[in-house]
């Protein structure tokens, strides 16, 4: 989740099975992938909340963030010593950035001078851990 000074709130996440929200409808049950959505609300959008647990991601550190600058800063703590793969999706969940890293890696710098303004999904992938994080590109 990542919020705008003009109130407005961009929530990305993956869903898998169905859900309808009125003319909208998130639907992963053809395949086994789950479906990626971005949501947008403004000062005028109801927001429903409940009391699960947030799905957050303390282990990944993304900062900057928001970012106008010419790169951001990525952190694991309390990560297994494996590989990972540091991967970067665009609001449409197209991977825009993509690098493999040593095992013990925890720490990257993520180039966005050649990102444009927008919302964007960070994702660090291990065999057998993965975290996300949102990022604001300014």
């Amino acid at each position: 989740m990542a919020t705008t000074g003009d109130e407005t709130t961009y929530i990305t996440g993956s869903f898998g099975g169905r859900a309808d929200f009125g003319p909208f409808v998130l639907d992963s049950t053809a395949t086994a992938q789950p479906t990626l959505f971005v949501a947008k609300l403004g000062a005028t959008t109801a927001l429903a909340t409940g009391t699960a647990a947030p799905v957050s991601s303390p282990q990944l550190r993304v900062y900057p963030n928001p970012t106008a600058g010419a790169g951001v800063d990525i952190a694991l703590t309390a990560a297994p010593v494996e590989a990972y793969e540091l991967r970067v999706l665009n609001a449409l969940g197209q991977l825009v950035f993509r690098q493999a890293s040593a095992a013990g890696t925890t720490q990257w710098q993520l180039p966005t001078t050649s990102f444009s303004p927008g919302l964007y999904q960070v994702q660090v992938l291990g065999a057998s851990s993965r975290w996300a994080q949102l990022l604001l590109v300014r």
